[in-house]
């Protein structure tokens, strides 16, 4: 990149370098998307969830809709931060699989 002109070396010593030619590094690169998700709210909300539904298929608890129920009014702010969709509102017997499949369908569209 630096015979090409893009970037330039700046100093001796370790190795340090800066942005020369923004213009063509675009058109290698090309445009910068128009998004940029909000990804500690976004970790914060898929860590957590991942975490209470792993308590809750490992059997320990003895209201798993309870914990998990919790859990989802604990991570209801950083949601909205990482403007990720509404937890699903459904019956308590089916609560838990619910939250799981809400869980994986925003880590599935997060890998694409």
């Amino acid at each position: 990149m630096t015979k090409s002109g893009l970037v330039s070396k700046v100093a001796s010593g370790p190795a340090r370098y800066v942005l020369s030619d923004a213009t063509g590094l675009r058109r290698i690169v090309g445009a910068l998307p128009t998004f940029a998700p909000r990804w500690e709210p976004i970790f914060q909300v898929l860590w957590g969830m991942h975490a209470a539904l792993e308590a809750v298929s490992g059997g320990e608890l003895r209201q798993p809709q309870v914990a998990l129920s919790r859990r989802v009014h604990e991570l209801a702010a950083p949601r909205l931060a990482a403007g990720l969709p509404s937890f699903p509102t459904v019956a308590p017997e089916r609560f838990v699989d619910a939250m799981q499949e809400w869980t994986v369908a925003r880590r599935g569209a997060r890998q694409r």
